[in-house]
């Protein structure tokens, strides 16, 4: 189910509600919230080959 602010909402029968933002810069400043850092050249490397390195979570507010 889709509610006014375009989150991903589901219901259980168990009374339980979670909700998922759609808008992929909420899920980055959540990650970033976690890693507290930029991603290394390494992880860079693995996770997204071919592209140029950027950074992660330093620019994001």
């Amino acid at each position: 189910m889709l509610d006014p602010t375009d989150d991903l909402v589901f219901f259980s029968d168990r009374e339980l509600v979670m909700r998922y933002p759609t808008d992929p810069s909420a899920w980055l400043r959540a990650a970033c919230e976690v890693a507290a850092r930029d991603l290394t050249r390494a992880e860079w490397d693995r996770y997204l080959p071919g592209r140029p390195y950027a950074a992660t979570c330093t620019d994001v507010d």
